[in-house]
C-alpha cells in the first residue's frame, strides 16, 4: 500500500469519525465519565491502601517516636541514672518522662504522663496537635489529652481536680491520696503512638513545669523513651539497661509492639485493595459492555466502508478516533475523582493513625492509573472496531455451541431455551456477552462468601477472648497484706470465691531470664492452694507444663530465643534446664506483648524468684459463672476484698481490640461484590431482551404464551446464578479461611476455621430470588411483544 493510500484512508477515517462524533458525542462523553469515575474510585482505594501501609511509619517520623521504653519504676528503681544510659554509644537519643499517680475528678487510680525535662513531647515522642494548642512548658496546671480520651467525652476547656498520691512506697501500695492537689485544665488534643500501641481508655500529658514543682511531694516515678542507633537492637538495650539501671528492669520493644497495629493495618490495606479490585471488575464489566456496543457501531457501516475502499485498519481507526475523546475524558475524570475521593481514605485504624488526613495526590497511583485508563479504553475500542470491520466475521457468524444444541434437544422447551441463553452467546448481531455475566456472578458470590467468612472469624475472635489468651473474666489486685509468702490468705480466698461464685487462681508474674534474655514468667496456683489451678493459659500448640522441668513459651519469645517445642533452654539465675512443651498466650500487659513470656509451675517459679513480703507480681484471676454480670461481680468483690484492692475486667490485647476497627470492611466488600454480581446479571438479562426481540417475536408467533416467555427469561437468570453458586461458594469458603488463617498467624490467635453457615445456606435462595427479580422486567417487556409489528420488516 502506498503512502498516498494510507493518507487517503486516514483522511476518510477522520471524516467518518467526525460525523460519528457529531451524531453521538453525548453518549461518548457519558461513557468517558462513567469509565473515569469508576477508575478514579479504584485508584483512590489503591492510594488509600498505600497510605494505610505507611500510616504508622509516617506517624513515627512526624513524632520522632522511640524504639523502646525503659520502665525503671516497674523494677522498683525510682531514681534511675538515665544520664549514664544516654551516654552509651548505642543510644541515639533519650527522653525522660514520669508516671504521676493520684485521683482525678473523683476517680481513683488515675495515672498521668509528665514530661520530665522537656525533651519528652518536645524532641522525642512529639505529639501531633489535632485541636486546641500545646501546653505552656512552664505551666503546672495545663494538660493535653489524646484522641481516645476525647472520644470518652473530655473536651478542650474542661477542668478536673487531681489529688496526688504521697511520695512513699506505702502511699502508692495503699493508694493514699495525701499529696498535693491541683486543678488541671485541658488545652489541647493530640495524636501519638502510645494511644495506638497500648490498650488504654485515654491518656493525659502534663507539661515539663509540673515535675520540678511537685517532685518529692507526690508519687512521681521516672521512665524513659529511647531511640537506638540503626545497628542496635532492643536485646542489646536490655543488656545495657540491666547493667546501668538495674537487673530485671523491663524494656518494651516498640518495634515489636508495632505489630499490635500492623496486623490491623495489614487487614485494612488488603481490604482496600480488594475493594479497588471489586470496583475495577464491576466497572470493567459495566463500562466494558457499553464500550463494546459503542465501538461496534462502526460494524453497521462496515460493508459499505469496505466497499468504498476502507481497509480493516481504516475501519478500526475511524472508530478509535471518536473514542479518543472518550479516553481523554475518562483520564481526566479518573484523576479528578481519585484526588477528590482521597479525603475519604484511609479508613478505620489507618485513618486514626495517619498524621495528615485530607486531600492527597498520589502520583505513583494516579499517573499510571490515568495512562492505563486511557490505554485500555482506546485499545479496547480499536480491538472491537477491528473485529466489527472484518468481512469474515460479518459473513460467517459463529455457530451455536454443542452444549447449547444438546440442551435444547433434551430439556423441556422453556428450560432448554432459558439455559441456552444463559450459556451460549448466540450468533451475529444477536450475540450476547454471557461470559462477563457468568464471571461476574461467580466472582461476586465468591467475594460475598469469602468476606462473610472473614467477618465470621472476626466476630468469633471478638466474642471469644480466649482465642487471644484471655481465659478469665476479672483481674483483682489486692494489697500486699492479702498474701502470705506467695499464697492468698484463706479468709480472703473464701470471701472472694463466695462473692464471685466463680473460680479463682493466684497468678505470679516475675522476670526470669531465658537463655539470657529477660522474659516475664507466669505461674498459676489455685486460690485455696490445695488443688491444681482451675484456670489455665491458652495454648497455641503443644501442651501445658506438668513438671518442674517443663515450660511453655510465647510465640514471640520462642522466636527471640530461637527455640521451638521440644528444645531445651536455660532459665533463671543461676540457670536450670527446662524443656519447652508448648506455646501459649499470656495476659496482656503494658510492658510485654501477649505472645511474650514463659509459663511454668508455681513451685519452680518460687525456686527461681522466692516470694517476699511485698507480694510483688501477685494478683488474682477470676472466671465468672455463666449469667453473672461483670459489673455486679466487680462490685461484690470490691466489698469483700481488703481495702485498697482494685478489681477490673480482664484486659484485652491491643491486637484483638484493634481488629474491631476492620469489622465493617468485610461487610462493605461483600456489599460491593454483591452489587457486582447483581449488575452483571441484570445487564445480560436486559441486553438479551433487547438484542433478541426478533427471536422472541418468532417464539410468540409460534404459539408461546407470555407465561412461558417469562419462564425462559427466569430460567436464563437462574442458570447464571446457579453457575455462580457452584463456582463461587466453595472457592469463597476456601478464600475466606485462607485469609483468616493469615490473620490468626500474624496476630497470633488460636486458629479456629470460620464457616459462615448462615451465609452459605441463605445465599442459594437469595441468589435464585434476586435472579428472578432481575428477570421480571426484561420478561415483562418480551411478554408484551406484538409479533406482527416486530416481524413486519420480514
Amino acid at each position: 500500500m502506498s503512502s498516498r493510500d494510507v493518507a487517503g484512508g486516514g483522511r476518510a477515517a477522520g471524516l467518518w469519525a467526525r460525523a460519528d462524533l457529531r451524531r453521538r458525542w453525548r453518549s461518548l462523553v457519558v461513557l468517558g465519565l462513567l469509565a473515569g469515575i469508576t477508575g478514579g474510585f479504584a485508584m483512590a482505594s489503591v492510594a488509600g491502601a498505600r497510605r494505610t501501609d505507611t500510616a504508622l511509619d509516617r506517624l513515627k517520623k512526624v513524632t520522632n517516636a522511640p524504639d523502646a521504653i525503659v520502665f525503671a519504676s516497674q523494677s522498683g528503681v525510682f531514681e534511675p541514672d538515665f544520664a549514664k544510659l544516654r551516654a552509651r554509644p548505642e543510644v541515639k537519643d533519650l527522653a525522660v518522662w514520669d508516671l504521676v499517680f493520684g485521683n482525678f475528678a473523683g476517680q481513683p487510680g488515675a495515672v498521668l504522663f509528665a514530661s520530665d525535662d522537656g525533651r519528652f513531647g518536645g524532641v522525642v515522642s512529639k505529639p501531633v496537635l489535632v485541636a486546641g494548642r500545646m501546653w505552656d512548658p512552664e505551666s503546672t496546671d495545663e494538660i493535653l489529652i489524646d484522641e481516645q480520651e476525647a472520644r470518652n467525652g473530655t473536651s478542650i476547656g474542661d477542668t478536673g481536680t487531681f489529688e496526688m498520691l504521697g511520695p512513699t512506697i506505702e502511699d502508692l501500695v495503699y493508694s493514699r491520696a495525701n499529696g498535693p492537689t491541683v486543678t488541671l485544665r485541658v488545652v489541647g488534643i493530640v495524636r501519638d503512638m502510645r494511644e495506638h500501641l497500648f490498650a488504654t481508655t485515654g491518656a493525659a500529658y502534663l507539661p515539663p513545669g509540673f515535675v520540678p514543682r511537685y517532685r518529692g511531694l507526690a508519687a512521681i516515678h521516672p521512665n524513659a523513651d529511647v531511640i537506638l542507633r540503626k545497628d542496635t537492637d532492643v536485646a542489646t538495650l536490655r543488656t545495657i539497661v540491666n547493667e546501668v539501671i538495674g537487673p530485671g528492669t523491663p524494656v518494651l520493644d516498640l518495634r515489636g509492639a508495632e505489630r499490635r497495629v500492623d496486623t490491623t493495618l495489614s487487614v485494612e490495606r488488603s481490604a482496600l485493595l480488594l475493594v479497588a479490585l471489586a470496583i475495577a471488575v464491576a466497572g470493567g464489566l459495566m463500562v466494558g459492555q457499553a464500550l463494546i456496543r459503542s465501538a461496534s457501531v462502526v460494524g453497521d457501516d462496515a460493508l459499505v466502508l469496505r466497499a468504498m475502499g476502507f481497509s480493516r485498519l481504516d475501519v478500526a481507526i475511524a472508530a478509535g478516533l471518536g473514542h479518543a475523546l472518550t479516553g481523554l475524558i475518562a483520564a481526566g475524570a479518573a484523576a479528578t475523582t481519585a484526588i477528590v475521593a482521597s479525603r475519604w481514605f484511609p479508613v478505620g485504624l489507618g485513618r486514626r493513625i495517619d498524621p495528615a488526613v485530607g486531600v492527597h495526590v498520589d502520583w505513583a497511583v494516579i499517573g499510571p492509573g490515568v495512562l492505563l485508563t486511557f490505554a485500555i479504553l482506546l485499545g479496547s475500542a480499536l480491538a472491537v472496531a477491528s473485529r466489527a470491520g472484518s468481512l469474515r466475521s460479518t459473513r460467517r457468524p459463529r455457530p451455536a455451541s454443542a452444549f447449547a444444541t444438546r440442551l435444547r434437544r433434551r430439556a423441556p422447551l422453556t428450560i432448554g431455551l432459558g439455559t441456552t441463553l444463559a450459556f451460549d452467546r448466540g450468533r451475529g448481531p444477536t450475540s450476547i456477552p454471557v461470559r462477563p455475566a457468568l464471571v461476574g456472578a461467580a466472582v461476586g458470590i465468591l467475594g460475598v462468601i469469602g468476606a462473610l467468612t472473614i467477618d465470621r472469624g472476626l466476630n468469633d475472635a471478638l466474642a471469644h477472648p480466649e482465642r487471644a489468651g484471655v481465659t478469665w473474666d476479672l483481674t483483682a489486685m489486692p494489697p500486699p497484706d492479702a498474701f502470705a509468702l506467695g499464697r492468698l490468705k484463706p479468709d480472703v480466698a473464701r470471701a472472694a470465691i463466695d462473692a464471685s461464685r466463680g473460680t479463682l487462681a493466684v497468678i505470679s508474674r516475675q522476670l526470669v531470664p531465658v537463655n539470657g534474655v529477660g522474659s516475664p514468667a507466669l505461674s498459676l496456683r489455685a486460690a485455696d492452694d490445695g488443688k491444681p489451678s482451675p484456670i489455665s493459659l491458652a495454648l497455641v500448640t503443644g501442651r501445658a507444663p506438668r513438671t518442674a522441668g517443663e515450660i511453655a513459651v510465647g510465640p514471640a519469645t520462642a522466636r527471640e530465643i530461637h527455640a521451638k517445642v521440644g528444645d531445651t533452654v536455660r532459665i533463671g539465675e543461676p540457670s536450670v534446664e527446662a524443656t519447652i512443651v508448648g506455646e501459649a498466650l499470656f495476659p496482656s500487659d503494658v510492658h510485654d506483648q501477649f505472645d511474650e513470656g514463659i509459663w511454668l509451675l508455681p513451685d519452680r517459679l518460687e525456686q527461681l524468684v522466692p516470694p517476699d513480703e511485698s507480694s510483688h507480681g501477685l494478683y488474682l484471676a477470676i472466671r465468672l459463672p455463666a449469667g453473672l454480670e461483670t459489673r455486679a461481680a466487680i462490685a461484690g468483690l470490691q466489698r469483700v476484698l481488703p481495702s485498697g484492692s482494685e478489681v477490673i475486667a480482664a484486659e484485652m490485647p491491643v491486637e484483638l481490640m484493634n481488629l474491631r476497627n476492620v469489622r465493617t470492611l468485610p461487610v462493605l466488600l461483600a456489599c460491593l461484590l454483591a452489587l457486582l454480581a447483581v449488575g452483571a446479571l441484570g445487564h445480560v438479562l436486559v441486553a438479551s431482551s433487547r438484542r433478541r426481540r426478533h427471536d422472541f417475536a418468532i417464539l410468540r408467533a409460534l404459539g408461546l404464551d407470555s407465561r412461558r416467555i417469562h419462564l425462559i427469561v427466569n430460567t436464563q437468570g437462574t442458570a447464571i446464578g446457579l453457575a455462580g453458586l457452584v463456582v463461587g461458594v466453595p472457592l469463597g469458603v476456601g478464600f475466606g479461611r485462607t485469609l483468616w488463617r493469615l490473620v490468626t498467624d500474624r496476630v497470633p490467635l488460636t486458629a479456629v476455621a470460620p464457616f459462615a453457615v448462615g451465609a452459605v445456606v441463605l445465599i442459594v435462595p437469595i441468589t435464585v430470588f434476586v435472579a428472578n427479580v432481575l428477570a421480571a422486567w426484561p420478561g415483562h417487556r418480551l411478554a408484551r411483544l406484538r409479533p406482527a409489528e416486530e416481524l413486519r420488516a420480514d
